[in-house]
């Protein structure tokens, strides 16, 4: 197989159909990001959210990370998409579908490989990142759209990975041992796999939490948390919130009692 063969979106989709999963599927040669693009398209093309919208691309200019970063991808050799639906769930329980896309990337690989989750949005095996989710809403009168977005090194080499990333990054091809990947394989079983969480954040959420759980990276762990407004918080993380939000027991001075503290945004954790 060659890493610059393009991707058979025509081929996940099929096989998607035939599982009874009719999300229309796009892909693009290049964009600047398909999470804008993504929302560019259902903006001209509203009925498909109904439907559900996946765009793949080969490679993206500005690709985009949480808190402002970016994500980075040699052509044609990772995944790169967005979903974009009209979730059937209240616009309070949107933040759901970052877990539910956690849990769906983590089950879709863990035949093979032993992954991680970093919460809220990080997908990782060993201590290093294989994938990057950002979710973004744009919520209306009505019922309003989620966005998706879905980075998954695949074939990667290492010398495709920034090494300046504060967070080491691996891929699928070398955690299995450099042999090349199908990429229509893993996308199509990411995305049935995604799809299942979904359909269970409204009314069967709690097992997800409880699955995260059991995945998470920092779940019982001594943590710094990095809060959007720049505060600092030391505890131990012992659990998620009935939405998915961050619980810490902090670590006070000796002089201070500790306290449970719900944490629904971060801009930085780490392990202490």
């Amino acid at each position: 197989m060659s890493n610059l063969q393009e991707l058979n979106v025509a081929q996940i989709a099929n096989n998607l159909s035939d599982k009874g999963i009719h999300w229309s599927i796009k892909s693009l040669d290049k964009c600047a990001s398909t999470n804008a693009e993504t929302h560019d398209i259902v903006k001209r093309n509203p009925e498909l959210t109904n439907q559900g919208l996946v765009l793949f691309t080969e490679w993206q200019s500005d690709g985009k990370g949480r808190r402002g970063g970016k994500w980075e991808s040699p052509r044609s050799k990772d995944l790169l998409f967005s979903i974009a639906i009209c979730p059937d769930l209240a616009q309070s329980h949107w933040s759901r579908l970052t877990h539910a896309a956690a849990l769906g990337i983590c089950k879709a690989l863990s035949a093979e490989f032993k992954p991680q989750i970093k919460w809220p949005n990080d997908i990782y095996i060993g201590n290093k990142k294989v994938s990057g989710i950002l979710v973004e809403c744009h919520p209306s009168n009505t019922t309003g759209t989620v966005i998706i977005g879905i980075g998954i090194n695949v074939n990667s080499v290492p010398q495709d990975l920034n090494p300046q990333f504060q967070v080491p990054g691996t891929s699928l091809r070398i955690e299995n041992d450099a042999k090349p990947l199908m990429r229509e394989q893993i996308a199509e079983s990411i995305l049935y796999s995604i799809h299942n969480e979904i359909g269970q954040c409204k009314n069967n959420f709690n097992p997800i939490l409880n699955q995260i759980e059991e995945l998470s990276v920092i779940h019982g762990k001594n943590i710094q948390v990095t809060l959007p407004n720049g505060k600092k918080v030391i505890g131990k993380a012992c659990g998620f919130g009935e939405e998915g939000e961050l619980m810490i027991k902090t670590i006070p001075p000796s002089s201070m009692s500790s306290e449970i503290l719900k944490i629904s945004a971060a801009n930085e954790i780490r392990l202490q």
